[in-house]
């Protein structure tokens, strides 16, 4: 299951800031904040634009403040467990010459920013109950997932916390802000897709099992090898379609389920690609990238649109 190279890690300030900065997380993080205010618009209130965008200021910066506390956390690794991990991985020479407290200083930065999206809507009566206890999850998903003693990231749960936080906790977050109570047409749209999310979280990770770099390593796929991993990752995108259709079944308008449906090719294309990895087939990992995001990304997109056209 080894790749024949090992993905090369970046050099320099900016490079290493883009790659803790995760920009296509971001871009997800966006999207469900859309798909969140989009139930919103489907189901008939206005929304209320000012409050939406001081929401996703908020949930991009607690992102961004987890990535960067993560990277300051990797750092302080790298210099001190031990000269075979530059040996192994030499771009990690550089990570480690880079000014220490950068990151500490860009994630404590970002995170004060998120404080202070809360402050204000705190002050203008838009936290309820229920958003409180949002937040509070997607604190702490965001502070753990890079900061001891926890550090989800290298335990095997990161990229299930991240997919939680992701299809589940931020489009909720986002519906929450306007109306301060959720709806079950959300939740339904939601559990699939991150089911999807970490299905594609997966499939990402088998180009590099067990020949991943220092930082990469601790990956789900890592803590459950790979023969449990695929067939995990099959369970999760024939669960994610199962859903759909127990939301039909539940009484979920038709008009939300087919759009949902469109990217059951891919997806069956997806489990096939991982059945003929496991079953011995030369692995062609492009495609299984590519395949794995766009399953995830056109059910998305396909909802959105949906929401906000329907």
């Amino acid at each position: 299951m080894n790749s024949d190279k090992q993905k090369r890690l970046p050099s320099g300030l900016a490079g290493w800031m883009m790659y803790y900065s995760r920009p296509w997380t971001l871009l997800a993080g966006a999207a469900f904040s859309f798909l969140g205010i989009g139930v919103l618009d489907y189901l008939g209130p206005g929304v209320d634009w000012d409050i939406f965008w001081l929401g996703l200021v908020l949930v991009l910066s607690l992102q961004v403040s987890s990535s960067y506390l993560k990277a300051h956390f990797d750092q302080i690794d790298v210099t001190y467990k031990g000269k075979w991990i530059v040996a192994q991985n030499p771009e990690t020479e550089g990570f480690v010459k880079l000014p220490r407290q950068i990151f500490l200083l860009a994630g404590l930065t970002a995170l004060t920013a998120a404080a202070v999206c809360i402050v204000i809507l705190g002050s203008i009566h838009r936290l309820s109950g229920g958003t409180y206890i949002l937040l509070g999850i997607a604190f702490l998903i965001a502070l753990f997932f890079g900061v001891p003693p926890i550090r989800l990231a290298y335990t095997g749960w990161g990229e299930i916390s991240q997919a939680v936080l992701l299809a589940v906790v931020i489009p909720a977050l986002s519906y929450l802000l306007q109306t301060g109570e959720l709806n079950r047409v959300l939740s339904m749209l939601t559990f699939p897709l991150a089911l999807l999310v970490l299905a594609l979280f997966l499939a990402q990770s088998f180009e590099h099992y067990g020949k991943g770099s220092y930082l990469e390593r601790g990956s789900l796929l890592e803590r459950i090898n790979w023969q449990k991993g695929s067939f995990v990752h099959n369970i999760l995108v024939l669960a994610a379609y199962l859903l759909v259709m127990l939301a039909a079944l539940m009484g979920q308008p038709w008009s939300l389920i087919w759009p949902m449906l469109l990217s059951l090719p891919l997806a069956a294309f997806q489990v096939f690609q991982m059945v003929r990895i496991t079953s011995g087939a030369k692995p062609d990992w492009r495609l299984l990238r590519l395949t794995s995001f766009a399953t995830a990304a056109v059910t998305l997109y396909s909802i959105i649109i949906t929401l906000f056209t329907g």
